[in-house]
Protein backbone atom coordinates (compact mmCIF):
# COMPACT_ATOMS: atom_id res chain seq x y z
CA UNK A 1 0.00 0.00 0.00
CA UNK A 2 2.63 2.42 0.62
CA UNK A 3 4.52 1.88 -2.55
CA UNK A 4 0.86 2.45 -4.01
CA UNK A 5 1.10 5.79 -2.45
CA UNK A 6 4.53 7.14 -3.39
CA UNK A 7 4.18 5.87 -6.76
CA UNK A 8 0.73 8.14 -6.75
CA UNK A 9 2.40 11.38 -5.55
CA UNK A 10 5.79 10.63 -8.05
CA UNK A 11 3.37 10.89 -11.15
CA UNK A 12 0.90 14.04 -9.28
CA UNK A 13 4.59 15.93 -9.09
CA UNK A 14 5.78 15.36 -12.63
CA UNK A 15 3.23 17.48 -14.63
CA UNK A 16 4.16 20.63 -12.55
CA UNK A 17 7.94 19.92 -12.88
CA UNK A 18 7.60 19.55 -16.35
CA UNK A 19 5.53 22.99 -16.56
CA UNK A 20 8.65 24.71 -14.69
CA UNK A 21 11.62 23.26 -16.62
CA UNK A 22 9.50 24.26 -20.20
CA UNK A 23 8.52 27.83 -19.11
CA UNK A 24 8.83 30.32 -21.97
CA UNK A 25 11.14 33.27 -20.47
CA UNK A 26 11.27 36.62 -21.55
CA UNK A 27 14.21 37.54 -24.15
CA UNK A 28 13.30 40.70 -24.99
CA UNK A 29 11.20 43.90 -24.10
CA UNK A 30 9.90 46.57 -25.00
CA UNK A 31 7.18 49.82 -24.49
CA UNK A 32 5.16 51.41 -26.30
CA UNK A 33 6.76 54.93 -26.20
CA UNK A 34 10.45 55.52 -24.97
CA UNK A 35 9.75 59.23 -24.51
CA UNK A 36 6.68 61.71 -23.58
CA UNK A 37 5.47 65.01 -22.07
CA UNK A 38 2.65 65.22 -19.50
CA UNK A 39 1.11 67.58 -17.59
CA UNK A 40 0.40 67.82 -14.07
CA UNK A 41 -2.66 65.72 -12.95
CA UNK A 42 -2.47 63.59 -16.44
CA UNK A 43 -2.27 59.98 -16.99
CA UNK A 44 -0.75 57.74 -19.42
CA UNK A 45 -0.63 54.06 -20.16
CA UNK A 46 2.53 52.33 -20.97
CA UNK A 47 1.76 49.02 -22.95
CA UNK A 48 4.93 46.22 -23.21
CA UNK A 49 6.09 44.10 -26.25
CA UNK A 50 7.83 41.16 -25.26
CA UNK A 51 9.54 38.00 -27.56
CA UNK A 52 9.00 34.88 -28.06
CA UNK A 53 5.24 35.55 -28.38
CA UNK A 54 3.31 33.81 -25.10
CA UNK A 55 5.77 34.74 -22.83
CA UNK A 56 4.40 35.19 -19.19
CA UNK A 57 3.87 39.21 -18.54
CA UNK A 58 2.74 38.72 -15.44
CA UNK A 59 6.31 38.59 -14.07
CA UNK A 60 7.08 42.12 -14.67
CA UNK A 61 8.09 44.72 -12.42
CA UNK A 62 7.39 48.99 -12.68
CA UNK A 63 9.58 51.29 -11.36
CA UNK A 64 9.38 55.01 -11.33
CA UNK A 65 12.85 56.73 -11.00
CA UNK A 66 11.55 60.02 -9.11
CA UNK A 67 7.77 58.92 -7.29
CA UNK A 68 7.27 62.24 -6.56
CA UNK A 69 7.17 63.61 -10.37
CA UNK A 70 5.45 60.19 -11.38
CA UNK A 71 4.30 57.42 -9.85
CA UNK A 72 3.18 54.37 -11.66
CA UNK A 73 1.18 51.03 -11.33
CA UNK A 74 1.01 48.07 -13.37
CA UNK A 75 2.34 50.31 -16.82
CA UNK A 76 -0.41 53.13 -15.84
CA UNK A 77 1.69 56.32 -15.22
CA UNK A 78 0.44 59.77 -13.38
CA UNK A 79 1.82 62.72 -13.25
CA UNK A 80 1.90 64.39 -9.92
CA UNK A 81 4.84 67.31 -9.86
CA UNK A 82 7.06 69.05 -13.13
CA UNK A 83 10.23 67.29 -13.98
CA UNK A 84 11.86 64.67 -15.60
CA UNK A 85 12.00 61.01 -14.87
CA UNK A 86 12.03 57.13 -15.91
CA UNK A 87 9.52 54.61 -16.12
CA UNK A 88 11.07 51.15 -16.00
CA UNK A 89 9.15 47.84 -16.55
CA UNK A 90 12.00 44.95 -15.37
CA UNK A 91 11.69 41.33 -16.26
CA UNK A 92 12.46 38.21 -13.95
CA UNK A 93 15.54 37.52 -15.62
CA UNK A 94 16.91 41.45 -15.67
CA UNK A 95 15.76 43.00 -19.12
CA UNK A 96 14.48 46.04 -18.61
CA UNK A 97 12.61 48.84 -20.79
CA UNK A 98 12.56 52.63 -19.97
CA UNK A 99 10.26 55.47 -20.71
CA UNK A 100 11.93 59.01 -20.06
CA UNK A 101 8.93 61.45 -19.24
CA UNK A 102 9.08 65.06 -19.29
CA UNK A 103 5.99 66.54 -16.76
CA UNK A 104 5.19 70.30 -16.94
CA UNK A 105 2.72 72.21 -15.17
CA UNK A 106 -1.00 73.23 -16.36
CA UNK A 107 -0.53 76.29 -18.91
CA UNK A 108 -2.51 79.27 -18.18
CA UNK A 109 -5.65 79.93 -20.39
CA UNK A 110 -6.94 82.68 -18.70
CA UNK A 111 -5.86 85.84 -16.83
CA UNK A 112 -8.48 87.65 -15.35
CA UNK A 113 -7.92 91.12 -13.08
CA UNK A 114 -10.24 92.11 -10.90
CA UNK A 115 -10.43 95.57 -12.51
CA UNK A 116 -10.51 96.57 -16.14
CA UNK A 117 -10.25 100.25 -15.42
CA UNK A 118 -8.64 102.10 -12.20
CA UNK A 119 -7.71 105.73 -11.32
CA UNK A 120 -4.40 106.64 -9.13
CA UNK A 121 -3.30 110.07 -8.05
CA UNK A 122 0.60 111.09 -8.38
CA UNK A 123 2.72 109.59 -6.29
CA UNK A 124 -0.11 107.27 -4.46
CA UNK A 125 -0.56 103.33 -5.12
CA UNK A 126 -3.17 101.00 -5.95
CA UNK A 127 -2.91 97.60 -6.14
CA UNK A 128 -4.41 95.19 -8.73
CA UNK A 129 -4.83 91.52 -8.19
CA UNK A 130 -5.45 88.24 -10.76
CA UNK A 131 -6.75 85.28 -11.04
CA UNK A 132 -5.81 82.62 -13.99
CA UNK A 133 -8.39 79.58 -15.34
CA UNK A 134 -7.99 76.52 -14.82
CA UNK A 135 -7.92 77.61 -11.09
CA UNK A 136 -4.77 75.37 -9.97
CA UNK A 137 -2.48 76.33 -12.87
CA UNK A 138 0.56 77.94 -11.32
CA UNK A 139 0.62 81.74 -10.78
CA UNK A 140 4.60 82.01 -9.91
CA UNK A 141 5.09 82.96 -13.77
CA UNK A 142 2.71 85.77 -13.80
CA UNK A 143 5.17 89.00 -15.04
CA UNK A 144 3.25 92.72 -15.00
CA UNK A 145 4.16 95.45 -16.99
CA UNK A 146 3.75 99.47 -17.62
CA UNK A 147 3.27 100.17 -20.89
CA UNK A 148 4.56 103.70 -20.12
CA UNK A 149 6.46 103.77 -16.90
CA UNK A 150 6.72 107.26 -17.56
CA UNK A 151 2.88 107.83 -16.33
CA UNK A 152 2.49 104.35 -14.04
CA UNK A 153 4.83 101.63 -12.97
CA UNK A 154 3.90 98.17 -11.40
CA UNK A 155 5.95 96.00 -9.55
CA UNK A 156 5.60 91.91 -9.41
CA UNK A 157 2.70 92.00 -6.85
CA UNK A 158 0.66 94.49 -8.90
CA UNK A 159 0.74 97.84 -7.22
CA UNK A 160 0.79 100.27 -9.63
CA UNK A 161 2.34 103.46 -8.71
CA UNK A 162 0.92 107.14 -10.17
CA UNK A 163 4.32 109.04 -12.00
CA UNK A 164 2.49 111.68 -14.06
CA UNK A 165 -0.99 112.41 -15.13
CA UNK A 166 -2.31 110.40 -18.12
CA UNK A 167 -3.50 106.92 -18.79
CA UNK A 168 -1.52 103.36 -19.14
CA UNK A 169 -2.43 100.24 -19.85
CA UNK A 170 -1.28 97.55 -17.09
CA UNK A 171 -0.77 94.01 -18.47
CA UNK A 172 0.05 90.84 -16.43
CA UNK A 173 0.52 88.18 -18.92
CA UNK A 174 1.62 84.39 -18.59
CA UNK A 175 3.83 82.21 -20.24
CA UNK A 176 1.33 80.46 -22.13
CA UNK A 177 0.84 84.02 -24.03
CA UNK A 178 -2.80 85.07 -22.44
CA UNK A 179 -3.20 88.51 -20.83
CA UNK A 180 -4.98 90.76 -19.37
CA UNK A 181 -5.03 94.44 -19.36
CA UNK A 182 -6.32 97.34 -16.89
CA UNK A 183 -6.55 100.77 -18.27
CA UNK A 184 -4.94 103.12 -15.28
CA UNK A 185 -5.67 106.78 -15.22
CA UNK A 186 -3.07 109.06 -13.38
CA UNK A 187 -4.76 112.26 -12.00
CA UNK A 188 -2.69 115.14 -10.49
CA UNK A 189 -3.35 115.75 -6.69
CA UNK A 190 -6.54 117.21 -6.29
CA UNK A 191 -6.53 121.08 -5.18
CA UNK A 192 -9.63 121.55 -2.86
CA UNK A 193 -11.46 124.76 -1.19
CA UNK A 194 -11.51 123.84 2.17
CA UNK A 195 -14.94 125.00 4.05
CA UNK A 196 -14.12 125.75 7.84
CA UNK A 197 -16.76 125.12 10.50
CA UNK A 198 -17.91 127.50 12.89
CA UNK A 199 -15.69 128.04 15.88
CA UNK A 200 -16.58 125.99 19.38
CA UNK A 201 -18.77 128.29 21.34
CA UNK A 202 -17.59 126.41 24.62
CA UNK A 203 -13.71 126.60 23.46
CA UNK A 204 -13.09 129.53 21.22
CA UNK A 205 -11.51 126.99 18.95
CA UNK A 206 -12.05 126.45 15.02
CA UNK A 207 -12.67 123.11 13.84
CA UNK A 208 -10.26 121.94 11.20
CA UNK A 209 -11.09 122.67 7.89
CA UNK A 210 -11.81 120.08 5.14
CA UNK A 211 -13.58 119.20 1.44
CA UNK A 212 -17.15 119.05 1.09
CA UNK A 213 -20.35 120.55 2.57
CA UNK A 214 -20.56 119.16 6.05
CA UNK A 215 -22.75 121.87 8.17
CA UNK A 216 -26.44 119.87 8.46
CA UNK A 217 -24.24 116.65 9.28
CA UNK A 218 -25.19 115.38 13.11
CA UNK A 219 -22.19 115.97 15.55
CA UNK A 220 -21.17 112.85 15.61
CA UNK A 221 -20.29 112.34 11.83
CA UNK A 222 -18.53 115.56 11.83
CA UNK A 223 -15.95 114.63 14.08
CA UNK A 224 -15.70 111.30 12.56
CA UNK A 225 -14.72 113.00 9.03
CA UNK A 226 -11.56 114.13 11.02
CA UNK A 227 -11.04 110.65 11.88
CA UNK A 228 -8.97 108.29 9.66
CA UNK A 229 -9.79 104.81 8.30
CA UNK A 230 -8.18 103.13 11.25
CA UNK A 231 -9.48 104.94 14.03
CA UNK A 232 -13.27 104.10 12.34
CA UNK A 233 -12.74 100.68 12.39
CA UNK A 234 -11.02 100.53 16.18
CA UNK A 235 -14.41 102.80 17.41
CA UNK A 236 -16.94 100.71 15.87
CA UNK A 237 -15.41 97.51 15.64
CA UNK A 238 -19.38 95.55 15.53
CA UNK A 239 -20.03 97.78 12.16
CA UNK A 240 -16.94 95.73 10.52
CA UNK A 241 -16.14 91.77 9.50
CA UNK A 242 -12.64 92.80 9.43
CA UNK A 243 -12.44 96.17 11.37
CA UNK A 244 -8.81 95.45 11.49
CA UNK A 245 -8.40 95.51 7.85
CA UNK A 246 -7.10 99.17 7.52
CA UNK A 247 -3.58 98.47 9.06
CA UNK A 248 -3.35 94.88 9.47
CA UNK A 249 -3.01 92.66 6.56
CA UNK A 250 -5.63 89.68 6.32
CA UNK A 251 -4.67 85.88 5.78
CA UNK A 252 -5.86 82.79 3.99
CA UNK A 253 -6.50 80.92 6.81
CA UNK A 254 -9.21 83.70 7.66
CA UNK A 255 -10.79 84.19 4.70
CA UNK A 256 -11.82 80.16 3.85
CA UNK A 257 -14.58 79.71 5.91
CA UNK A 258 -16.49 83.09 4.51
CA UNK A 259 -19.47 83.39 1.93
CA UNK A 260 -18.81 85.28 -1.25
CA UNK A 261 -21.40 87.93 -0.22
CA UNK A 262 -19.77 88.16 3.30
CA UNK A 263 -15.98 88.50 1.24
CA UNK A 264 -17.73 91.28 -1.17
CA UNK A 265 -18.65 92.92 1.78
CA UNK A 266 -15.63 92.96 3.66
CA UNK A 267 -13.93 95.00 0.38
CA UNK A 268 -16.78 97.36 0.59
CA UNK A 269 -16.18 97.95 4.36
CA UNK A 270 -12.50 99.42 3.50
CA UNK A 271 -14.40 101.44 0.84
CA UNK A 272 -16.92 102.52 2.98
CA UNK A 273 -14.19 104.01 5.77
CA UNK A 274 -13.02 106.58 3.13
CA UNK A 275 -16.29 107.37 2.30
CA UNK A 276 -17.25 105.87 -1.43
CA UNK A 277 -20.23 106.27 -2.67
CA UNK A 278 -22.15 103.60 -3.61
CA UNK A 279 -24.59 102.63 -6.37
CA UNK A 280 -26.22 99.39 -4.61
CA UNK A 281 -29.11 100.84 -2.88
CA UNK A 282 -28.58 97.91 -0.13
CA UNK A 283 -25.13 99.04 0.60
CA UNK A 284 -26.16 102.53 0.66
CA UNK A 285 -29.01 102.02 3.10
CA UNK A 286 -26.27 99.89 5.30
CA UNK A 287 -23.70 102.25 5.43
CA UNK A 288 -25.75 105.38 6.23
CA UNK A 289 -27.62 103.64 9.01
CA UNK A 290 -24.13 103.77 10.77
CA UNK A 291 -22.45 106.72 12.75
CA UNK A 292 -19.54 106.88 11.00
CA UNK A 293 -20.18 106.26 6.79
CA UNK A 294 -20.21 110.13 5.18
CA UNK A 295 -20.43 109.72 1.76
CA UNK A 296 -18.18 111.94 -0.80
CA UNK A 297 -18.70 112.76 -4.20
CA UNK A 298 -14.53 113.12 -4.75
CA UNK A 299 -13.72 109.96 -3.42
CA UNK A 300 -10.54 107.86 -5.68
CA UNK A 301 -9.16 104.37 -4.98
CA UNK A 302 -5.56 106.64 -4.58
CA UNK A 303 -7.25 107.66 -1.01
CA UNK A 304 -6.05 103.74 -0.31
CA UNK A 305 -3.23 102.76 1.32
CA UNK A 306 -1.38 99.69 1.14
CA UNK A 307 -2.50 97.56 3.53
CA UNK A 308 -6.42 98.45 2.23
CA UNK A 309 -5.10 98.10 -1.44
CA UNK A 310 -3.64 93.99 -0.60
CA UNK A 311 -6.66 93.28 1.58
CA UNK A 312 -8.63 94.16 -1.13
CA UNK A 313 -6.82 92.22 -3.41
CA UNK A 314 -6.62 88.95 -0.61
CA UNK A 315 -10.68 89.50 -0.35
CA UNK A 316 -10.97 89.36 -4.46
CA UNK A 317 -9.42 86.13 -4.93
CA UNK A 318 -11.63 84.08 -2.58
CA UNK A 319 -14.79 86.25 -3.53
Amino acid sequence: MKKICAVIMIFSVIPFLLCSCFETQISEISLSKTEASMTVGDSLRLYVTVKPDGADKRTLSWTSSDSKILSVNDGRVKAKKAGEATVSAKTENGLIADCKITVVDKQIQEVVLDQRSASVTEGKKIQLSASVRPYDAPTDSLKWQSADEKIATVDSEGFVSGVSQGEVSIICSANSGKSAVCKVTVKSPAVTNPTVLPTDPKTGASNPPFSGDVLNLGKEKVNTMRSTATEIGSKYKEDFIFYDSSFRKLTDSELTSLSKDDLQLAINEIYARHGRPFKSEELKKRFKATKWYIERPTYSDSELNEIESYNIGILSRYR
